[in-house]
């Protein structure tokens, strides 16, 4: 199969857009399936906020949406999973006010807990206006990420760790949904840091 996880930061700095992405889900499925993996194409989403200061800082739907169309009637069914797979995910709007999210722990979630033992490409694609943290704290990877850690992990090892299972990739919105401000191009050198420019969008 040909998996894709969709990572939204959920957090206030992304104001209205990631309502905006969640309502143009179902039209995931077509472009998946006809442009980009193929017809063995599966989605999985998932969200996180900020673990310092949040209810809900990471959130991921249970299973992968498999887009697999056997007869035209499969494209709608397919297409209202993938919308009931965001309509689950809470937009919680909150965020600690630091330039920084807790993708970091989203990161280490899927590293340690996502199987896919038929996968042949997977891809990840986090979409974020704000920074990882510097580090996934031990008490924050296992209230949230059901992962247990000898010590706080840093960024860049949580990313490596992922980056062997998946190619990884950012989209980095402009901050707060300004232009190319100050403050979006130090998370997009952040982001760069840590995945590469070249998977950077």
């Amino acid at each position: 199969s040909a998996p894709l996880f969709l990572m939204y930061d959920v957090t206030g700095s992304m104001g209205q857009r990631p309502g905006v992405m969640f309502s143009k889900a179902p039209y995931i499925i077509h472009e998946a399936r006809t442009e980009y993996l193929g017809a063995d194409a599966a989605i999985g989403v998932g969200a996180f906020g900020d673990a310092n200061s949040d209810t809900y800082p990471l959130q991921v739907h249970k299973k992968f949406i498999d887009c697999t169309v056997r007869d035209p009637s499969d494209v709608a069914k397919r297409a209202e999973e993938l919308k009931d797979a965001h309509t689950a995910l809470v937009i919680e709007g909150g965020g600690g006010g630091q330039i920084k999210e807790s993708a970091e722990l989203a990161a280490l979630y899927l590293a340690r807990n996502v199987d896919m033992p038929n996968a042949v490409r997977p891809i990840c694609v986090f979409i974020t206006d704000e920074k990882p943290y510097d580090a996934v704290e031990r008490a924050q990877a296992a209230a949230h990420a059901h992962v247990a850690l000898e010590a706080d992990l840093p960024v860049e090892q949580v990313f490596a760790e992922l980056k062997r299972k998946f190619a990884v990739y950012a989209i980095v919105l402009p901050y707060s949904g300004g232009g190319d401000s100050a403050t979006t191009r130090e998370v997009r050198q952040r982001w760069t840091e840590i995945l590469g420019a070249d998977h950077i969008a």
